[in-house]
């Protein structure tokens, strides 16, 4: 099927049962131009080696939905594909092995997402790459942000970056 306007998807519920033996596809690809994925949910059967979106092309957008239980949740680029001007923001990225990655491409914007519970191991220890992964070179080149700690300095692995009010 080739497109070649802007398509917008709204309100998709994808779910992947687990009886596809080839589960390292993505639910969904988006691979053109201006697509815009906007009020969904993509569930993975497993988190061992499953790719929820996977985003190649040019200015394809991802908004308010919610990516879970994928090896990947959303993957930018591969290693034959590139990903640019990519508008990942306002998602529910969770319970996945790692929440992004950004393989390559240049001009992503991953914003105001909410990214957490996504591990590798399962040992409920998350480290910060499980939730964005920019591989080098990824983005540009552009090195990945460097999160500081409540104390201001440089946080650690383990430090905690983010503080909830009581209550």
């Amino acid at each position: 099927l080739g497109i070649d306007k802007p398509v917008t998807v709204s309100g998709a519920i994808i779910e992947r049962d687990g009886s596809n033996p080839n589960k390292s596809l993505p639910i969904f690809a988006a691979n053109g131009s201006q697509i815009t994925l906007h009020n969904s949910k993509f569930t993975c059967a497993d988190k061992v080696n499953g790719i929820g979106l996977q985003l190649f092309g040019d200015m394809n957008e991802v908004v308010n939905s919610e990516i879970s239980n994928c090896g990947i949740g959303i993957q930018i680029g591969d290693a034959t594909h590139v990903g640019h001007n990519m508008q990942v923001g306002e998602n529910i990225i969770h319970d996945n092995a790692r929440g992004i990655q950004i393989l390559n491409g240049h001009g992503n914007h991953i914003e105001q997402n909410s990214i957490y519970s996504n591990s590798t191991t399962d040992d409920q220890i998350f480290s910060q790459d499980e939730g964005i992964q920019l591989l080098n070179g990824g983005n540009g080149a552009i090195t990945a942000p460097i999160p500081f700690g409540l104390d201001g300095q440089v946080a650690q692995e383990d430090a905690p970056i983010l503080t909830y009010p009581a209550g």
